[in-house]
């Protein structure tokens, strides 16, 4: 079990101080990251969407859901969950472009050499 950290009231999402204090903590490459994503917020998506996508770039701290390699900043994919068109946060993660595929492909030899090329197949579970 792991141990939660001390409360600090100096912390806090209301004042300029305490949101200072929250983003200093943020690993360097996740601030990089965030900022990129603020710059250039994906123009097919909601302002609810694009927020929604900081928040799990966070979250997901920078990793491909699927992958979990670092995400490709110029090639992130929001991908809802469901197949309904639904924006809820929980319904959203982010993908590289290329585990999309995955997502979407139905032939078997393609898959099979996605697979193989981001090297996911201790982690493949279902039978191909």
């Amino acid at each position: 079990m792991r141990k939660s950290k001390p409360f600090n009231p100096e912390i806090c999402l209301y004042t300029e101080d305490g949101r200072l204090l929250i983003h200093t903590k943020l690993q360097p490459f996740l601030s990089s990251g965030i900022k990129y994503l603020l710059d250039y917020p994906d123009k097919n998506e909601t302002v609810a969407v694009n927020d929604i996508r900081l928040s799990k770039y966070s979250v997901q701290r920078g990793k491909c859901y699927i992958s979990g390699k670092p995400l490709d900043l110029e090639n992130i994919v929001t991908h809802r969950i469901t197949t309904a068109y639904d924006d809820n946060y929980s319904n959203i993660i982010l993908i590289n472009k290329i585990a999309s595929c995955l997502v979407y492909e139905l032939n078997k030899a393609t898959l099979t050499k996605i697979i193989k090329d981001m090297n996911l197949m201790s982690k493949v579970i279902i039978d191909l």
